[in-house]
């Protein structure tokens, strides 16, 4: 399935002004804000996304706030996104939003949706490291860094799980609805990473 990546990462928060505060001195740009929450953009329009904790929308919590409450996935196109659902629903609960995006729950316990992707090509000056957005490269002996440039988040690229299995979770990952697409140049390079941890909450409410 042609499944883009990260679109964006919905947290819950209890200070909703710091946690605003901190994505617009990371970089992020506001696109969207009110006391409900905010829209926080990378270059690439991938976001961060906040919502009050208490927020009845929001999937249930799996670990104390501030905290990830949902993944949302990019997929290419509509038939990509159909497919997703079919597949999800063989074995899981699918919820469809009215705007066609689609919600479920991987094997480690954690929130997914997918929806078409909301990516944007970056619109920024070329530098010679390996960045998202352009081939990867410099001359011989030229300065890959200039201290001068306003240095802004290209692209939210990957996340990372705290899993209580992690072969369970990889599994679901790894299926054939999952196979990883061949990556251009200047591409993401990873996009889950998954790890093994067992604290006294778990993903799903369960504790140890």
């Amino acid at each position: 399935m042609n499944i883009v990546g990260l679109d964006a990462l919905v947290f819950g928060v209890e200070d909703m002004a710091a946690g605003k505060q901190y994505l617009i001195d990371y970089g992020l740009k506001e696109t969207e804000s009110s006391a409900a929450g905010g829209t926080y953009e990378a270059l690439d329009g991938t976001a961060v996304i906040l919502r009050r904790a208490a927020d009845t929308r929001l999937p249930p919590s799996n670990a104390p706030s501030p905290n990830l409450r949902e993944t949302l996935y990019g997929v290419a196109d509509a038939a990509t996104l159909a497919a997703v659902g079919e597949n999800l629903s063989a074995d899981r609960t699918v919820a469809t939003d009215a705007d066609g995006t689609i919600h479920s729950v991987d094997d480690g316990g954690y929130a997914i949706a997918f929806r078409i992707t909301r990516r944007r090509a970056i619109v920024a000056p070329h530098v010679g490291i390996n960045v998202p957005g352009q081939p990867p490269g410099r001359a011989v002996n030229a300065i890959g860094a200039d201290k001068n440039e306003e240095v802004l988040p290209r692209s939210l690229s990957h996340v990372v799980y705290f899993v209580a299995d992690a072969k369970k979770a990889e599994a679901f990952y790894q299926d054939d609805s999952w196979t990883p697409r061949a990556m251009p140049p200047g591409a993401d390079n990873s996009q889950i990473f998954l790890f093994e941890h067992r604290p006294k909450w778990a993903p799903g409410g369960a504790s140890e």
